[in-house]
């Protein structure tokens, strides 16, 4: 089992945590996650690891997730009304959305201008 990979930038306790596996653990108790795994990429909220994680294809992910942080822009499935949401569906096709504070948001976006989650870097 491949260990989760947390952001540069994440401080102790809530942060963002990233894994290229099929795991499911996380190694802190409030973070966002990311596991690449058969061809998709899954986001979940480690407070309710329960819940089913939104999906997205490689492409996808690149063009309206890493793409407007690197224009340090809010990616438009995410609002910021109250903390952040984050709206999305599942593989199976559910709509699901995931809530994350301010600081797990901003060491996920400072981790990702940083290329920490570009695909083509951790899948070489």
């Amino acid at each position: 089992m491949d260990a989760w990979k947390r952001s540069t930038f994440c401080g102790p306790g809530e942060c963002v945590e990233v894994a290229w596996s099929r795991s499911s653990a996380c190694y802190s108790t409030n973070c966002v996650e990311v596991v690449h795994a058969a061809g998709w990429i899954l986001v979940r909220d480690s407070k309710h690891p329960d819940r089913e994680p939104i999906s997205f294809r490689p492409d996808t992910w690149m063009s309206t997730v890493l793409a407007p942080i690197l224009l340090h822009r809010v990616p438009a499935t995410v609002d910021i009304t109250d903390g952040y949401e984050w709206r999305g569906h599942t593989i199976g096709g559910e709509e699901q959305v995931l809530h994350f504070t301010g600081e797990e948001w901003d060491a996920f976006t400072d981790g990702a201008r940083q290329g920490e989650f570009h695909p083509e870097r951790v899948l070489r």
